[in-house]
């Protein structure tokens, strides 16, 4: 059986996506009358992004000091092998999205050795998409743009892995983000070449610090008791690069940010 992993380029986010179950959900957006302070009223099921009391993202401004140990990343070399789809609704128990798409197809050992352990358990890459700019902000701070690695365990329980983009005045920065927008500007034939390969450890930075709360879904349903590490090292990108990005993810695609209600950030 194959499974995917898609580049979804749309008015949400830029967004790699693995095997989901999808139904139809109301369109949103994050502007307007379908913007973030009307999503709750928008569908039954995005109540919880008015009403819920552990919402994402956040200011992290303190933290206290954590045992928890690093995170266990595992990475399979992925083909990207991109297919125009055009105009997408998607959605399924967790997640919405109202994209235009650019399809992966991998296969079941592809997607099941992307995976991420902590404290013992275990879970599947799904996804991983973009915003910009960041949706987390640490103390007040905000970067140009964030990418979640959004991961599921056998219980359907959700871990997102938040990585920080930095703009950066040096010609060279992060490998992976300029291979991506190479293809996304038109520059790269190598991505239409079946051998050619990612590995989306180059994502991860070198310190493996980050900051850990629990908090939900920063898009509709906005369901909670997602575990999210925030790393605490922000990755490079160049100038041109991030234009590239900006061109594909037009406007404001963060959600505003959400009060912590007395919850506690920690942080290894």
């Amino acid at each position: 059986m194959l499974k995917k992993l898609s580049l979804l380029i749309g008015a949400s986010a830029l967004l790699f996506s693995g095997s989901i179950a999808w139904a139809a959900g109301a369109s949103w957006s994050y502007s307007g009358s379908t913007g973030p302070k009307n999503w709750a009223n928008l569908d039954p099921n995005y109540a919880e992004c008015g009403w819920g009391k552990e919402q994402s993202p956040i200011n992290i401004t303190s933290a206290q000091s954590s045992s928890m140990g690093a995170l266990q990343f595992q990475f399979q070399n992925i083909a990207p092998n991109l297919i125009d789809y055009g105009h997408s609704s998607q959605s399924d128990s967790a997640m919405v999205e109202d994209t235009h798409s650019l399809e992966d197809n991998l296969t079941a050992s592809e997607v099941s050795a992307n995976t991420l352990t902590i404290n013992g358990d275990t879970y599947q890459l799904t996804q991983f998409h973009f915003h910009m700019p960041a949706e987390h902000h640490i103390l007040g701070v905000t970067y140009p743009m964030e990418i979640h690695l959004v991961y599921r365990d056998a219980q359907a329980h959700l871990a997102v892995v938040a990585i920080l983009v930095k703009k950066t005045r040096l010609k060279t920065a992060n490998s992976l983000l300029h291979q991506i927008a190479l293809n996304l500007s038109g520059q790269s034939a190598a991505w239409q070449d079946q051998s050619t390969t990612i590995n989306l450890s180059a994502l991860i930075p070198q310190d493996p610090h980050y900051y850990h709360y629990e908090g939900s879904l920063t898009t509709p349903p906005c369901i909670e008791g997602v575990q999210w590490y925030v790393m605490r090292q922000p990755i490079m990108i160049t100038a041109s690069d991030l234009n590239v990005f900006k061109n594909k993810i037009p406007g404001n695609t963060a959600r505003p940010i959400q009060s912590l209600n007395g919850r506690v950030v920690q942080k290894w």
